[in-house]
């Protein structure tokens, strides 16, 4: 099957506080953007490169996806808000028949994250790990606790057939449905299964300094392990 690489490098990073959108940020010598985009875009499966960037940073978002997207079929496209309707105005300018949705915010992929889940037989996959801890449920008092047994902390990459995702984020948009995430999206609006694929706890989403601090300390010796 061919993908459609939907990359998503929209935020504009109001939580990290760093003054320019996170995706442009150093770490090492690449950037966020450039740094898993470059590993999504080299498999072969990938024959199309959809990366969605914010509408006031087009040009910087095009021209560091052009560097590592060579030879591919590369489209950038504004985003909305919030981040779902980002994804779906990706979704209208995908073509192929998969769609392996990635963001810039997860520098700490690896290749074999990319491999392992375009080989699973399953149409629909996400990577998540489990939570570690306890979740309470409540507004000023403790109302109730979840049982983490069964609680996922959703990661990417992830996986989808195309038609159907499209699908189901119409659904959500026309009833006014928001979600933070599209496997969500997918087993809400359209009742299809989605698999869980156990992750990497170092798989972590830059969104605040704290964040963006503990990548650059993991930064030297990960980059040593994956080789790339």
């Amino acid at each position: 099957m061919e993908y459609t690489l939907l990359f998503m490098a929209a935020g504009i990073g109001s939580r990290l506080g760093a003054g320019r959108p996170k995706q442009f940020l150093p770490l090492g010598n690449e950037t966020l953007l450039t740094h898993s985009l470059a590993i999504a875009a080299s498999f072969p499966e990938v024959t199309e490169i959809v990366v969605v960037g914010h509408p006031d940073h087009l040009d910087e978002t095009r021209a560091q996806a052009e560097s590592v997207c060579l030879g591919k079929d590369l489209t950038v496209v504004a985003g909305g808000d919030p981040r779902q309707e980002s994804v779906y105005l990706g979704l209208l300018a995908c073509h192929r028949e998969g769609i392996l949705l990635h963001e810039a915010a997860r520098p700490f992929v690896r290749r074999e994250d990319f491999r392992r889940i375009l080989d699973d037989p399953a149409p629909n996959a996400t990577y998540a790990s489990p939570v570690p801890f306890t979740i309470l449920e409540g507004a000023e008092n403790v109302e109730g606790i979840l049982d983490r047994s069964r609680l996922w902390n959703v990661q990417l990459p992830q996986k989808f057939q195309r038609e159907p995702l499209t699908e189901a984020h119409r659904i959500a948009r026309g009833k006014g449905m928001l979600f933070t995430d599209d496997s969500s999206v997918l087993y809400t609006c359209a009742g299809l299964p989605v698999k869980i694929l156990r992750g990497r706890a170092e798989n972590i989403k830059i969104t605040t300094a704290v964040d963006f601090r503990l990548a650059e300390l993991l930064w030297p010796d990960w980059i040593l392990e994956d080789g790339k």
